[in-house]
């Protein structure tokens, strides 16, 4: 009786202890990891991408809830189960989320692997947006996008960037400054001019930056007019008749 008894304590004690661990299981709403969309990017309802729930910006966060393969159109995708700031729960391929939001504060080789001795791929200059897809050591394999006619999707950098989530609103619009100044637009060239003036008056790590792409933009211009006025400046007289050639008519 005895033995009986203290089985049944000893269950008691155990099965709660098991039903714990299992609850903690199976909560599938209880955030992995933190991830950022590499750029504008939809967000689905189902796990087969099908309906419209919401677009992400370049480098909003989420919390990732879980991954899984998925067959989409034929085709077998690795997809994101995440949730969005408004606690919305949707659906995303995995391809379009980073690990890491960094901007980078000056010029930047970016090499093919992570070493010195490898081919430089491209060079990514300072106040970009970048997202850190891998890590190893020292350096970063970074998604940019494309740069200078070159696409940067999978390359490494080990210098030249902060992880600063509150200069990201300003690395946004430094990015879209810069496609208004060269602008075949007047009026697009001078709203560009206008948003670096007004990052520039700012405190965050792109302050500097927009200070020097500006004052670069308005030595470009003045060296544009000068030409024009030195040729202006230097147009020959109007020519007058020689002496005596009106008596001679």
């Amino acid at each position: 009786m005895k033995k009986i008894l203290l089985a049944a304590i000893a269950c008691s004690l155990i099965l709660p202890a098991g039903c714990k661990r299992e609850g903690a299981q199976q909560n599938p709403d209880e955030a992995i990891a933190k991830k950022y969309a590499k750029y504008r990017v939809a967000v689905r309802k189902e796990k087969e991408l099908k309906t419209w729930l919401a677009t992400l910006e370049k480098g909003e966060g989420v919390d990732l809830l879980g991954e899984e393969k998925v067959i989409v159109q034929g085709k077998e995708l690795d997809v994101s189960r995440v949730r969005l700031a408004d606690d919305n729960i949707g659906f995303v391929p995995t391809r379009h989320l980073a690990d890491k939001v960094i901007i980078f504060t000056k010029e930047s080789k970016a090499f093919i692997r992570p070493t010195l001795g490898t081919r430089v791929r491209g060079v990514i200059p300072a106040g970009t947006i970048g997202f850190v897809v891998g890590e190893k050591a020292n350096w970063v394999q970074v998604y940019i996008g494309k740069v200078n006619g070159i696409w940067i999707t999978t390359q490494w950098v080990n210098e030249g960037y902060v992880s600063d989530p509150q200069a990201l609103l300003d690395a946004r619009g430094y990015e879209t400054a810069l496609e208004l100044s060269v602008s075949g637009n007047e009026a697009k060239r001078k709203a560009g001019k206008e948003k670096l003036t007004e990052l520039s008056q700012g405190s965050s790590v792109i302050a500097e930056i927009a200070r020097k792409k500006l004052e670069e933009l308005n030595n470009a211009a003045e060296q544009k007019e000068a030409p024009a006025e030195s040729t202006q400046g230097e147009q020959a007289p109007a020519q007058t008749d020689a002496p005596g050639e009106q008596q001679g008519q």
